[in-house]
Formats: structure tokens, C-alpha cells, sequence
């Protein structure tokens, strides 16, 4: 079966790139060791409940402890323990890893064809694999879907997404990851459909929106399952059971690239995209999408910004910015970055730069005040959402460098 690879950027489109069943924003307790299992983390929204790492705040240490050379690509890390799952692109394949998170060593590697689809980028794979139940799954910029087995790395299934649900990749290739939830595989290429995570069996797809770039969020409002979608038609509210459409609010950019993920708090539905075309907040009602503001205030070209307590923060194209959630307006922003991508840790910011510099700072309305800005990747066009998992952060560069970082508060 011939294999092709996934997502990557536009201009800038990558997969600085789910949602969580409720996407609450602000977590609850800090835990000592939190699994970062798929796209945007164990909430789903961009946020870690992981804490021990920032106990001495604002006196936070780095220090690097491995690296690793993957190939081309922009995949973000998944992490389950002491494993962790990423991709790269070389020689005309993709290369599916698995690394000790203690070493950086492979454990096992998986090859297939690919294009690599470097258009105005690196190009290589640049969908986060999603760890469920034992097993791994991943998604090509051609739209293959592979299911492995997460300790060996043996194929479980595989299928063509592009020929079965009858989509042709668009111009920077596909970019949403595989979402995971309650034993099924949720995943957009502009066709949204639903997949049995252990036979591969589809349940059930929906009409072509458009192109696909952007990840699908599951998400559990007045006791319904529904899933948050964001192809090139424009924020898609669908029935998570049978995939039938509940409710669709146009939005239309340029390139027909809405590549970020939305963010759902409580009812209401954040959504963002760049060539400037900015941002909206919708009000979602069980059965309507009702606009709350819209503005050019926050226009996310490819990372996904994380809320917490209120605010916004995010990066609107090259200037990092802080807006207020209630009424859209910018409360303060910091040039220097370029087109970085951001998560979070219960309050605390975790920036990647366009250039390779980490940068952590509290998420406050009150300003920007780095602890720690320090580069560590020696490449422009760093894309590639960082990872924290276990006291440890992943930074990733487009040319395939992988770094590990200790964060671990002594």
C-alpha cells in the first residue's frame, strides 16, 4: 500500500496547528506527570495540567538532555510515557518514529512512500499522531491513514482517505491530525468522517467542505457529543454520533486555508485565520452559531492561540499577541517573533519562535514578561507547536531537528 504524507504549512501553514470533550480552558489541579497523547494535548485545547515543572516559578531551569535528526517535516511529538511518536520526511519517504523519551533512541521505525510537498516550506509529514488504547495513528499530507501497534510499530490497518472518501489533496497538502476518542478515529480532509479505531471500519462521512487543513474538536455540550470542524466552508458544528450537520458559520479566507483549531469554552466557539482574514467569537446554542465579534484583531496564519482566564493569547501572523475573549479587543502584543506557535501549562506560556527561540512567560493581561528566552533550534520557519509532557519539552525544527529539554524543578 503506498503511503503519502500529511500536513505542512502555507505561507506559512503548518501545524503549529482538536478540541477535548468539554475544551474547558482552565484546567483544575496541577499533576505531576500528564501524558500529551495527540494533537494540542491532554485537554485538547493547547493547555497541560502538568505543574511540578514551574513550582519554583518564576526561577524556571532548561536544560537540554538529547537530540534527535528526523528529516523534513513539521509533526508535532505525541507522548504516552516513555515513548514518544513523531515523522519525518527523507529520500522520497515518510518516516514514522518511535523514540525512549529517556535516550532519544529509536525503538522502531516505520517507512512509506510520500510526496513531500514543500511549497513555499520544508515540506515533509506535519500531522501529530494520536496513542489510544495501545495503538498509534497517523496521517499523511496525501491523506493515508495508518493504525500501528504502539509498542512495535506493526501495521494495523491503513487507508487511502483521499480515494476512499474521495477528496484530492489541496495545495499544501492535508493538515489535520487524527482525533481519538471512546475507541473512534475523527478526522477531517475537507470530507469529515468517523473511522472504528481498532478494524478501521468507517462509521460514517459527511459532504465535501473544502479544503482540509485544520483538526477536528470533540466536544460534550448539555449532554450531547458534538465535534467542532474548521475546512474551507468555515466553522462546522456536526452530530458526533452520526456526523449529521447541527449547525454552519460561513467563513471564507484567502487560499481557502483555515489551517488553526478552534476553541471552545462554555458555550461559545473561538476560531481564527490569516492572509487577513482575522478572528470571530460564536455563540453556540445546541442547534445555531450566533456571532458574538468578529475582528482582524487576531489572525492566526497557522498556530492555534490557548485561552485561559478571559484572554486570548495567540500570535496574529508575526506579532504575539493578548486579547480579551469577552470583547475581542488587543490588550497588548510583542513583536520579535516571527511566526512562532504557542501551548500552555496552567498559566504558563511556552513560545516557540519563528527562529528557534524558547520563550516562557505567565499568561497575564498585564503584559509580556519573559522568565526564560533562549535559543535552541538553529533554523527559520519553526512551525512545529512545542510539547510538554513529564517535565520535559519537545522543540522541533522543519529540518528535522528534535530537541529534548529538561524542565524539571530542582
Amino acid at each position: 500500500m503506498s503511503l503519502a504524507s500529511k500536513l505542512s504549512l502555507s505561507i506559512g501553514l503548518t501545524l503549529c496547528l482538536a478540541g477535548s470533550a468539554s475544551a474547558q480552558t482552565k484546567t483544575g489541579k496541577g499533576k505531576k506527570d500528564v501524558d500529551w497523547t495527540q494533537w494540542r494535548g491532554p485537554t485538547l485545547n493547547g493547555n497541560t495540567t502538568e505543574t511540578s515543572w514551574s513550582k519554583k516559578w518564576p526561577k524556571v531551569k532548561v536544560r537540554r538532555k538529547w537530540s534527535y535528526k528526523l528529516g523534513n517535516g513539521y509533526t508535532a511529538p505525541s507522548v504516552l510515557k516513555d515513548r514518544l511518536y513523531i515523522a519525518g520526511y527523507s529520500g522520497g519517504k515518510d518516516v514514522f518514529y518511535c523514540l525512549n523519551t529517556k535516550t532519544g533512541k529509536p525503538v522502531w521505525g516505520y517507512k512509506y512512500d510520500a510526496k513531500n510537498f514543500s511549497n513555499m516550506n520544508d515540506g515533509g509529514p506535519s500531522a501529530s499522531p494520536a496513542i489510544a488504547d495501545g495503538r498509534v495513528f497517523m496521517i499523511s499530507r496525501e491523506a493515508v491513514m495508518h493504525c500501528l501497534d504502539a509498542k512495535k510499530g506493526k501495521v494495523k490497518w491503513g487507508i487511502d482517505l483521499a480515494k476512499s472518501l474521495g477528496v484530492r489533496p489541496p495545495d499544501w497538502g492535508f493538515s489535520g491530525s487524527p482525533i481519538v476518542k471512546d475507541g473512534k478515529v475523527y478526522v477531517d480532509v475537507g470530507v469529515i468522517a468517523c473511522f472504528n479505531a481498532k478494524s478501521g471500519q468507517r462509521q460514517w462521512k459527511t459532504k465535501n467542505y473544502g479544503e482540509g487543513y485544520s483538526t477536528p474538536v470533540p466536544f460534550k455540550q448539555d449532554g450531547k457529543d458534538y465535534l467542532a470542524c474548521f475546512p474551507a466552508t468555515g466553522l462546522v458544528i456536526l452530530n458526533q454520533k452520526d456526523g449529521s450537520e447541527v449547525a454552519v458559520y460561513p467563513w471564507k479566507t484567502n487560499y481557502s486555508v483555515n489551517a488553526a483549531t478552534p476553541i471552545i469554552h462554555n458555550g461559545e466557539i473561538f476560531i481564527s485565520s490569516g492572509y487577513g482574514t482575522g478572528c470571530a467569537l460564536v455563540k453556540f446554542d445546541g442547534k445555531s452559531l450566533k456571532e458574538v465579534w468578529r475582528n482582524k484583531v487576531m489572525r492566526n496564519h497557522m498556530a492555534s492561540c490557548v485561552r485561559w482566564e478571559g484572554y486570548f493569547y495567540g500570535f496574529d501572523e508575526s506579532v504575539l499577541k493578548c486579547i480579551d475573549a469577552k470583547t475581542g479587543k488587543e490588550v497588548w502584543k510583542q513583536r520579535g517573533l516571527g511566526k512562532g506557535c504557542l501551548i500552555m501549562s496552567e498559566g504558563k506560556l511556552i513560545v516557540l519562535s519563528d527562529g528557534g527561540e524558547l520563550v516562557i512567560a505567565k499568561a497575564s493581561p498585564k503584559g509580556f514578561q519573559p522568565v526564560v528566552q533562549k535559543k535552541f533550534l538553529e533554523s527559520s520557519g519553526c512551525w512545529s507547536a512545542p510539547v510538554l509532557c513529564r517535565n520535559r519539552l519537545y522543540l522541533r525544527s522543519p529540518k528535522g531537528d528534535l530537541v529534548c529539554l529538561d524542565v524539571t524543578a530542582k
